[in-house]
């Protein structure tokens, strides 16, 4: 029995672990949302934290974060587009920011939902702009397959474009596990490696902490990346070109996230009829990091549709 005993102590030791980096310190309730900037609208998984920059009367332009940081992400773009004259839409996904974290499977299915029921709920007029970064670039083009009446044009920044290999994190409890106490508190950190310069970028780290601290964010990302980051979104940058939409691809050089020798076949699938732009010395957060030329494109784009 004695001889157990020190593997029971690390059996024990191993389990406890999940609970003692969690970050999560308690539900995402109206005191936390309370200093959230813009709005919430209750939809069917939940509630989902909004803001609308921009006069009423203009175009409607839909920014789509990425896997894990929330709409922030958008803060050196947003305000330029509605400045401009664009009625423009941000929002957390479900799992992140100050949006819900709603049990079940984080699925294609679940961000098109919501992005639908937001532009239902908000009464956007039609035909509307949709901007996608990286794995919000695979949401507007499922958006768009699905919806194509509703979508005017789609700019996919490094756009998530082929199942992602996550390695063992895919797998049902091991993976859970590992996602526990390796990969999710590193996150913060993580988020670093999307610039070129990460120097000019400590803010972000502490920024991101703060959506951690609310149940359901570990869930999240965990069903996340075992579901969506496993689905191809192939056939949804194909339907683009077969549904006519025009497309505005931007995509860095030193991106190590999603390398740029991938815009070789999403341009395959997205056919002729898209405009492409490669920004050197951009890394995956090439929107924050080099946003005066990110922005510059996409009004320039836009104002084309």
């Amino acid at each position: 029995m004695r001889a157990l005993l020190p593997l029971l102590f690390l059996l024990a030791a191993a389990l406890a672990l999940p609970a003692l980096l969690t970050q999560e310190r308690g539900p995402l309730d109206d005191r936390a949302r309370a200093a959230a900037p813009g709005q919430f609208i209750r939809l069917s998984d939940g509630l989902t934290h909004y803001q609308l920059r921009g006069p009423e009367e203009g175009d409607v332009v839909v920014l789509v974060n990425g896997f894990s940081v929330p709409s922030y992400t958008w803060t050196r773009n947003a305000p330029v587009l509605a400045a401009s004259g664009y009625r423009v839409l941000t929002y957390d996904t479900f799992g992140r920011g100050f949006s819900d974290r709603p049990q079940g499977p984080y699925h294609r299915q679940r961000f098109i939902l919501q992005l639908r029921e937001l532009m239902d709920g908000l009464a956007l007029q039609g035909p509307v702009h949709l901007v996608g970064l990286s794995m919000g670039g695979a949401i507007v083009a499922a958006f768009a397959a699905e919806n194509p009446n509703q979508v005017r044009s789609v700019s996919l920044l490094a756009p998530l474009n082929r199942p992602l290999d996550v390695g063992p994190l895919r797998w049902p409890l091991i993976g859970d596990y590992l996602a526990r106490v390796a990969y999710i508190p590193s996150m913060p950190e993580r988020q670093l490696g999307d610039f070129v310069d990460r120097r000019e970028h400590d803010d972000w780290v502490e920024r991101y902490r703060q959506q951690m601290r609310y149940d359901g964010f570990e869930n999240a990302l965990i069903s996340t990346a075992q579901t969506f980051l496993q689905d191809d979104p192939g056939p949804d940058l194909e339907a683009l070109s077969t549904r006519h939409i025009p497309v505005l691809l931007i995509w860095g050089t030193l991106d190590t996230v999603f390398p740029i020798d991938q815009a070789v076949s999403v341009r395959e699938k997205l056919g002729n009829g898209h405009h492409y732009i490669q920004l050197e010395h951009a890394g995956h957060g090439l929107h924050y990091e080099h946003s005066e030329q990110v922005n510059q494109a996409l009004l320039t784009f836009l104002a084309e549709h």
